[in-house]
């Protein structure tokens, strides 16, 4: 028989996703709001150096914290012009990893080439070599 405790609790549970019942979203320097809903929005994690930075850095900043600390789903949308931003820098990135490393994985397959099968095969496979470095790339791109 499983005996209840003859103690009521008067207290109103607390609401789902506050700070009592999830204490990691605690909010920080007196802000009441753990996350940002908008770009320009308030976020308790700054510091007081980037609280009061200016420019290039108060922007990144902003971006930062609408990509990681934010609560709705605007990123989800490519109507939305920060995403598109977000978008565009993350091409740009992937591009410039690709045009840096490329060629140095086609070295790497011309290297492994010639000292297994000799230098008369790097003349007479340049596209094995080249596709060697484009698969690399692929490996650690899907990886």
């Amino acid at each position: 028989v499983i005996q209840r405790s003859s103690v009521a609790s008067t207290s109103n549970p607390p609401a789902i996703g506050t700070a009592k019942t999830k204490p990691w979203r605690k909010a920080r320097g007196g802000s009441t709001t753990t996350t940002p809903d908008t770009i320009g929005g308030s976020n308790s994690n700054n510091n007081a150096n980037i609280a009061n930075a200016n420019g290039i850095s108060t922007t990144i900043n902003n971006y930062y914290n609408f990509a990681f600390h934010t609560n709705n789903t605007t990123l989800g949308d490519f109507t939305y012009p920060s995403s598109l931003f977000v978008l565009f820098l993350l091409v740009l990135l992937v591009r410039t990893f690709k045009r840096l490393f490329l060629p140095r994985f086609v070295n790497l397959g011309r290297t492994l080439g010639r000292s297994a099968h000799g230098p008369d095969w790097e003349n007479d496979n340049t596209d094995r070599i080249t596709k060697f470095g484009e698969y690399v790339y692929r490996l650690l791109y899907h990886s």
